[in-house]
């Protein structure tokens, strides 16, 4: 690029001169969707005169400084930029490096360049669709609108969003875009105004996500723009091209139905997931999400059975108490401890937990709400999910992500489930030595392997607490038939596979425990090291006073190093006028000690007179150079006179301020004189 700049296309780590020549063309805050006055980082999107895009960030320490000195759509020159990888989940470039602005970058405004206002970078429906809903970076689509659903609310984390759902469509096929919040404004007042025509709509900045496995298109907040009907060429020339097509843009926009696109209870618990029992769910290495045919024989208290606190654990203010219930499930065969979250679990009790949590009186104690025993024998249908690493978790639970309670689909899976050999133990009615219900276990020892027994529900929670109730509900027989040859067979693989899984689970503890132990020998390492370069400072320091105190050298020299404070107030007056200096090698000046300057520097003159013992004067000029004090004009003539060496040092003792007394020591300790010039 003329005149010294770079392209963006030439940014790498490696350099600190980079200078670019750039128009801003997005900017945005980003900030907590519940704060958005208090931005943690303000994000831009650059482009240079060959359309080479690149994204900048200003972190929050910096925000100050550059908040109103760039503008969207105008043109700067920056320079002095840190570079670091482009790296998180919503990347508005595809540059492998995004600039990174700190207390050195200038920022300099200057003429618009030959640059596109809105510089899209355009992607067609086949190209979202060949994605798979896995890009990180953020694309640009544009297309006719040709139907938008109806406003509807959606409900996550506790939060209520406002959505509507776009259909665009271009020369490649359709795709739907999912808005939210202040978007859903932009398109009501859009079709407020009577449209009866098909517009072009532009979105850029939106991110590619999958919904109930479709390719869909979301807006991204503050940083996603829509453009309704823009008058530039590339929609004028878009909307020729769909016209040759032989679409009629201006036909009326289309309704999607609330139905359309979502899929019915019914469809969602018999056709769209794989059915899976809960031994099967225990056995397979697969990741997904199952439905599972069970009924609850438990509610588990081992943790809290309401929370009020995000994931990161970190404490928040004005939040409804949630539901985070722990379950014992029952399928005829196996057991499984599922969580019901607070939809689910509000669904199965009818009642919101703020009510509940509102008659707790101690959250810790062992007693809970009489209210959950309504859920205790209920049979459902559980939406599960098992992730990848669950055979490593702590606790084997799985999160239930949907309950279904309704009979009718529920008898509609019962008849395609394969029977069981042993049908569900109606055992609600038992009660244990504490007058509370039991529950049922699943024994897995050798001697009575798959045999189910009751027990008391506390003592399997504390593990001390509790009864000590205790009854088969299966005979040894009835254990045999169920489990069976073939049965028999697959518990072995089993057990094979979860040794193997605890056998690898051991080896990446193991590895994590070699590399803390690698961690810790080289902080020691360091450590040591640290301790042995201190204590052969100390022995060196040690040894010179030693030297010096066998010369016979006044110890009033040592000041010019570390551990010896002249400025100490018992110090006696001689020693505060007092120093030694050497003559350094190829040097024509002689450094005064930095305690001295800091005592008189305001009671010296700039011309001084050094005396030796024979009455010699010789003139020598101060002069204040980096932060120090010399002697430099005139020292010369000392050290011509008394042919001083390094070996040897010169006294200095101040008289007043602009006489000095000199005396010269040689190797030996001994003074050296020198006979008076005019004798």
């Amino acid at each position: 690029m003329s005149g010294g700049l770079d392209l963006v296309k030439q940014l790498c780590p490696g350099r600190q001169n980079w200078r670019i020549k750039v128009r801003v063309i997005r900017l945005w805050d980003m900030a907590p969707i519940d704060q958005p006055s208090l931005p943690f980082s303000i994000d831009m999107v650059l482009m240079d005169s060959e359309g080479n895009r690149i994204q900048a960030t200003v972190r929050k320490p910096m925000i100050q400084k550059f908040r109103g000195v760039m503008m969207e759509g105008q043109t700067y020159r920056i320079a002095y930029f840190g570079i670091i990888n482009n790296t998180g989940l919503f990347r508005a470039a595809r540059h492998a490096y995004k600039l990174l602005f700190h207390s050195r970058t200038r920022v300099i405004p200057c003429e618009t360049m030959s640059v596109p206002l809105y510089s899209l970078a355009l992607s067609d429906s086949q190209e979202v669709y060949e994605t798979g809903g896995k890009s990180d970076h953020l694309v640009d689509v544009m297309g006719l609108l040709t139907a938008v659903s109806a406003e509807r609310l959606s409900a996550r984390d506790g939060r209520t969003t406002r959505l509507i759902v776009m259909e665009l469509s271009d020369e490649k096929g359709k795709v739907r875009c999912t808005v939210f919040r202040p978007y859903v404004d932009m398109i009501k007042e859009y079709l407020s105004r009577g449209v009866d025509e098909m517009p072009v709509v532009i979105a850029q900045f939106v991110r590619v996500n999958t919904y109930k496995g479709d390719v869909v298109l979301q807006n991204v907040m503050n940083t996603t723009r829509v453009l309704w009907n823009p008058d530039i060429p590339e929609a004028i020339d878009f909307k020729s091209c769909m016209v040759a097509l032989g679409v009629d843009p201006s036909s009326s926009i289309g309704v999607i139905g609330e139905a359309q696109g979502e899929l019915s209870m019914q469809e969602e618990f018999t056709k769209l997931f794989p059915r899976k029992s809960i031994n099967e769910l225990h056995s397979t290495e697969e990741e997904g999400v199952f439905i599972v045919l069970a009924s609850i024989s438990a509610v588990l208290f081992q943790d809290m059975w309401w929370y009020n606190a995000c994931r990161c654990m970190k404490t928040v203010s004005d939040v409804d108490d949630k539901y985070k219930l722990k379950v014992e499930v029952f399928d005829g065969v196996d057991t499984a401890t599922f969580i019901l979250f607070d939809a689910d679990a509000e669904k199965l009790l009818g009642k919101p937990c703020s009510v509940l949590v509102a008659d707790v009186v101690d959250p810790k104690a062992a007693e809970y709400p009489g209210d959950f025993n309504v859920v205790v024998g209920m049979e459902l249908l559980f939406k599960v999910s098992k992730l990848a690493d669950h055979a490593f978790s702590f606790d084997d639970t799985f999160r239930v992500k949907k309950v279904c309670n309704d009979p009718g689909i529920i008898s509609l899976v019962k008849k395609t489930y394969p029977a069981t050999t042993r049908g569900y133990c109606d055992v609600s009615g038992r009660v244990c030595l504490c007058g509370k219900a039991s529950i049922v276990r699943t024994s897995w020892t050798e001697r009575n392997h798959g045999r189910r027994f009751l027990q008391c529900r506390d003592r399997m929670n504390n593990g001390i607490h509790g009864c000590k109730y205790f009854d088969w509900v299966d005979s040894p027989l009835d254990r045999l038939d169920a489990i069976g040859e073939s049965h028999h067979t697959t518990t072995v693989d089993d057990r094979i596979a979860r040794i193997e899984r605890q056998l690898r689970a051991t080896d990446e503890k193991i590895n994590v425990a070699e590399q803390s132990m690698a961690e810790f020998m080289r902080r020691e390492r360091s450590r040591l090291s640290f301790c042995w370069i201190m204590w052969a400072i100390m022995c060196s320091v040690r040894l010179w006073s030693k030297c010096v105190a066998h010369h016979g050298l006044d110890h009033r020299m040592m000041c010019n190093f570390p551990g010896i404070n002249p400025l100490n107030p018992r110090a006696s007056a001689v020693s505060r006028r007092k120093f030694f200096a050497v003559f350094r090698p190829r040097e024509s000046h002689i450094r005064i000690p930095r305690w001295f300057h800091e005592i008189w520097r305001n009671h010296l003159e700039d011309l001084v007179v050094c005396k030796d013992p024979s009455g010699n004067r010789f003139p020598v000029y101060l002069c204040f150079r980096r932060g120090r004090l010399y002697f430099c004009l005139g020292v010369q003539n000392i050290r011509d006179a008394y042919g001083i060496s390094t070996s040897m040092v010169i006294s200095f003792t101040l008289v007043n301020s602009r006489y000095f007394c000199i005396r010269v020591f040689g190797s030996d300790a001994n003074e050296i004189t020198y006979p008076a010039l005019g004798a």
